[in-house]
């Protein structure tokens, strides 16, 4: 019986964000303490996450014009976007809110291809701003949730001893779902085309990522 529901909503949303399913609530990550949500605005790669399909997966994070509020345009080479020969990031661009200022690593995102089923809970597990940050999103969906975590970086390639440490470990988080998101052959840069773009900019070399194998990325990881 848990197979039909999960399964329909998957189909709806699968395009959208990585993620896997379970019965019951949420559970609640630890949010980081004396966290400042605008030192993680900028480009972003999504090295790890709980899906081992992706595939070039980019956040650009933006201060909005609304206080307490971001913007987030993601992009990626894979799903069914993609295979369409359309930019994921013109349909997935999502909202970050802080509901509350006294504590400001958990907050909630909005997603307009997952929002069908409301908002989701986004919290920063940890962060140095300059290198990775770690980020639990959940969303309650009836008797079930789905839940996402993905490790941040600000280059294709994270050493694995950081990315040992974003890895969420508590006893309702289950650490074997992060799962390494294949960064070879991308075809973006870290770099924006101006000040005023909040997508990711595209580019050539080896700088960016491009032509580097998957067993050269985890080399250089390592």
């Amino acid at each position: 019986m848990l197979m039909l529901p999960v399964a329909l909503f998957s189909l709806l949303i699968g395009s959208a964000t990585s993620a896997e399913y379970f019965w019951g609530r949420c559970p609640s990550a630890p949010p980081m303490k004396d966290f400042e949500m605008d030192k993680l605005v900028g480009i972003w790669y999504i090295v790890e996450a709980f899906d081992s399909g992706e595939k070039c997966m980019t956040w650009n994070i933006s201060r909005d014009a609304t206080p307490d509020t971001w913007k987030v345009v993601e992009d990626k080479e894979n799903g069914a976007i993609h295979s369409a020969g359309l930019s994921h990031a013109k349909f997935n661009s999502g909202t970050i809110y802080q509901p509350d200022k006294n504590n400001p690593a958990k907050m909630k995102s909005y997603w307009p291809i997952s929002g069908i089923a409301g908002d989701t809970e986004f919290t920063v597990h940890d962060t140095d701003y300059e290198n990775f940050a770690s980020v639990f999103e959940c969303q309650n969906v009836g008797l079930f949730h789905r839940e996402n975590g993905l490790i941040l970086s600000r280059t294709p390639v994270l050493r694995i001893d950081l990315r040992q440490m974003a890895r969420i470990r508590t006893p309702d988080i289950n650490v074997a779902y992060y799962r390494r998101v294949n960064h070879s052959g991308c075809k973006y840069r870290s770099e924006l085309e101006n000040n005023n773009s909040t997508k990711p900019a595209h580019g050539t070399g080896p700088r960016y990522g491009i032509g580097l194998s998957e067993d050269q990325i985890t080399a250089d990881s390592s």
